[in-house]
C-alpha cells in the first residue's frame, strides 16, 4: 500500500524524477525552483541542492558511486553532486542554451552525454574526475 510520508517538497512545478540504480530507497527531482532534491523515503528526509540558476530538467546517477548525481538546467550548466556533502564538485559549461537530458552509458558509468537546445550533444568522460574522488573517498 502507497502512503504520502513525504512532507517536505519543491516550491515550483517537479520537472524530473529518477530512482537511485544503486541506493533502492533514494530518487532524485528536479523542479522549476532552480533545486535538485534527494529524497530517501526510508528516512522520509530530504536534502536540497542549490547553485542552479533556472530550472533543472535533467538528473541522471551514477551507475558505480551511490553518491554521485549529475543536474542540467536552463542555465546552460551541468553540475556533478557530491551527496555526502551534498556540494556540486564540477560544473560543466560546454553547452549554450538549455539542458534537456543527461545519460550514463550502461557498460562504462563514468561515459555520458548531455542534450541542449544549442542542437548539440556532448559526449564527455569524468574518470579523471572520479580517480581523485576515489581516492579522497577511502583516504
Amino acid at each position: 500500500q502507497f502512503t504520502n510520508r513525504l512532507y517536505l517538497r519543491h516550491t515550483a512545478r517537479i520537472f524530473n524524477v529518477v530512482w537511485s540504480p544503486l541506493i533502492p530507497t533514494l530518487l532524485a527531482s528536479g523542479s522549476d525552483d532552480k533545486t535538485v532534491r534527494v529524497w530517501d523515503i526510508k528516512t522520509n528526509s530530504c536534502v536540497q541542492l542549490t547553485g542552479h540558476t533556472d530550472r533543472v530538467r535533467a538528473i541522471a546517477w551514477n551507475y558505480e558511486l551511490p553518491w554521485l548525481l549529475f543536474s542540467g538546467s536552463w542555465d546552460s550548466k551541468i553540475r556533478m553532486w557530491d551527496l555526502r556533502e551534498a556540494k556540486c564538485i564540477h560544473l560543466a559549461t560546454e553547452h549554450h542554451a538549455d539542458i534537456y537530458g543527461i545519460a550514463t552509458h550502461p557498460e562504462r558509468p563514468f561515459l555520458y552525454i548531455s542534450s541542449s537546445r544549442d542542437t548539440s550533444l556532448r559526449f564527455w568522460t569524468i574518470e579523471r574526475l572520479v580517480s581523485s574522488l576515489q581516492v579522497s573517498y577511502f583516504l
